[in-house]
């Protein structure tokens, strides 16, 4: 058992190379994420406590009760960094905004690895090809996320980062899906989702992602969204302060979990 849960855990983080023989969805994935993701991508409103369209730019607004917080969630798209969906759109709705808090899916590492990317004017690394959680929608964000800080920064809002850590996160999936025929199950789904993600329309295939993930393996959609959804939504829940104007950049996927 602690051999498979090694190998599990080198194809769920950033190790360059498999311990274990690549199965056919493990290379399958591989090409999907070699491939260009072209077309640009329509997001639709989104509906939960309210949802709002300006120039093309969509939200969703959420009330806390009985906090009385009133939040903008600004879903990304993940892997896209210009077009609908994007960092890059994401930023200008925050330039448009100025909002006094910004929480992002970011965990305090990632959250430093962005921000010295965004001081020191260096693009930050793509996660390697067999990263699966780096890659897949609902995984784990970081790069997407730079033109999100530093528009943060330029409109003099404080960042504020919600999830949970990223090692928690890869040990949590590593320990649900230590057994091969069910890893398989994440890795078909990180097939699907890469060939979704030039053609999805947002908000609907987002939420048709998450069932998917869902339907192709339950314990990883347990952790990446079930799990970080009440980690983030406690994170904002505590820190939000109903006096001013918040908003909460995530994953798609996350959007309508945490509304």
């Amino acid at each position: 058992m602690a051999a498979t849960f090694h190998a599990v855990t080198k194809i769920l983080g950033s190790a360059p190379h498999l311990a274990v023989r690549p199965s056919h969805a493990c290379w399958s994935l591989r090409r999907a994420i070699d491939s260009k993701c072209r077309g640009a991508l329509h997001l639709s409103s989104i509906t939960a406590a309210g949802a709002g369209v300006k120039d093309g730019h969509h939200w969703v607004h959420v009330n806390t009760k009985p906090e009385g917080q009133n939040l903008t969630l600004l879903p990304l798209l993940h892997g896209r960094l210009e077009g609908a969906g994007s960092g890059a759109e994401v930023a200008e709705t925050i330039r448009q905004t100025v909002p006094r808090h910004v929480f992002v899916e970011l965990c305090s590492k990632r959250y430093g690895e962005v921000l010295a990317s965004v001081l020191l004017g260096l693009p930050l690394r793509q996660p390697p090809r067999i990263d699966v959680l780096g890659n897949v929608h609902g995984g784990i964000l970081a790069h997407e996320l730079v033109p999100v800080v530093r528009a943060a920064r330029d409109v003099g809002a404080a960042v504020v980062p919600v999830d949970r850590q990223r090692a928690a996160t890869r040990n949590r999936v590593a320990q649900r899906l230590w057994h091969p025929k069910v890893i398989q199950g994440l890795l078909r789904y990180g097939v699907h989702s890469l060939q979704r993600r030039a053609l999805a329309r947002l908000p609907h295939d987002a939420e048709a992602l998450r069932r998917t993930l869902e339907e192709y393996c339950p314990a990883a959609h347990d952790v990446l969204v079930n799990e970080r959804c009440r980690f983030m939504a406690h994170q904002v829940r505590t820190i939000a302060d109903p006096s001013t104007r918040a908003v909460v950049v995530c994953s798609a996927l996350h959007c309508t979990n945490l509304a």
